[in-house]
């Protein structure tokens, strides 16, 4: 894979982590269904490894190591049934859903605090919440 061809796919990546990422996990905690990714895992993998090293190697060592740390959330991904049974199993417990609906709330309003700050300053930075 071409740095052209990573960068495409960290672009995509970038956009698509926080969001959904999060709001996945909120729902299916540790285990989301891996059709969800917008690319196959290894696909991703193989893509971020190859823009974090470009970025290591131009100096932009904390941004290297930002993508670096986004590849784990990838090993979280697993065989759709198998999420779907687990969050099945979490549904049916009140106390379960009543965690979940409270972190997709956090989520909401920090997903909306990141918009404000984002059309003031003009500019996206999730991780400045």
């Amino acid at each position: 894979m071409t740095f052209v061809e990573a960068n495409k796919i960290f672009q995509v990546w970038k956009s698509w982590y926080w969001p959904f990422d999060f709001i996945l996990g909120s729902v299916f905690l540790a285990k989301k269904p891996k059709s969800f990714l917008p690319f196959p895992e290894e696909v991703l993998e193989e893509a971020l490894n190859i823009v974090a090293k470009y970025y290591f190697d131009a100096g932009d060592i904390k941004l290297s190591k930002l993508i670096q740390e986004s590849i784990p959330a990838i090993w979280q991904y697993t065989d759709d049934e198998a999420a779907f049974k687990e969050a099945s199993a979490t549904f049916s417990k009140p106390e379960m859903r009543e965690i979940i609906l409270l972190h997709i709330n956090k989520f909401k309003n920090d997903w909306i605090n990141s918009l404000i700050k984002q059309k003031e300053s003009n500019t996206f930075n999730p991780k400045s919440n």
